[in-house]
């Protein structure tokens, strides 16, 4: 019984470490969508952008950042604080880098401190800068995502062959 104890928590460690994998690219692929649909907006409908942010409708870990921020925003914070306060957990939670972190916090820092077009540049700068990004965590995604999972399964094997 112990053996099998063994090698089912090896196996969930290395699933575990697939999902945050899974997680992070779901979260930035979110934020490019946000970010276009921002970039919309502002085109078409010239919306505040705390009503941007609450008529935001998709589903996923991106939003559930995007819902920090509409409270923080409901409780009185101005739009760039309330950003800042929402997107400044993501390192901890999704293991992203401080630099892709200092990206999101600028862009909801810069977005409404210039005319439309101003706006419409910064939100397509932003786009371009997170396209690495995705790139690279999605192809981490595809090699190491199967790879954490065998090799959680193979350690639970090893340390359970080995304690026998």
């Amino acid at each position: 019984m112990g053996v099998l104890i063994l090698i089912l928590t090896g196996t969930i460690g290395g699933y575990s470490a697939a999902i945050k994998l899974s997680r992070k690219l779901r979260f930035l692929e979110g934020y490019a969508q946000f970010i276009k649909v921002c970039q919309n907006e502002i085109r078409y409908t010239g919306r505040y952008l705390s009503d941007i942010i609450k008529n935001y409708n998709a589903e996923g870990i991106f939003s559930l950042y995007l819902d920090k921020c509409c409270n923080y925003i409901s409780f009185g914070e101005p739009f760039p604080k309330s950003w800042e306060k929402a997107f400044s957990s993501i390192p901890c939670e999704l293991s992203v880098s401080p630099r892709l972190t200092e990206i999101i916090i600028n862009f909801g820092l810069g977005l409404g401190v210039n005319d439309v077009e101003g706006q419409m540049s910064h939100c397509q700068y932003n786009y371009e800068l997170v396209q690495p990004y995705i790139q690279t965590v999605r192809e981490e995604k595809n090699t190491k995502g199967k790879l954490y999972s065998i090799l959680g399964v193979c350690l639970g094997i090893a340390v359970s062959l080995f304690l026998i």
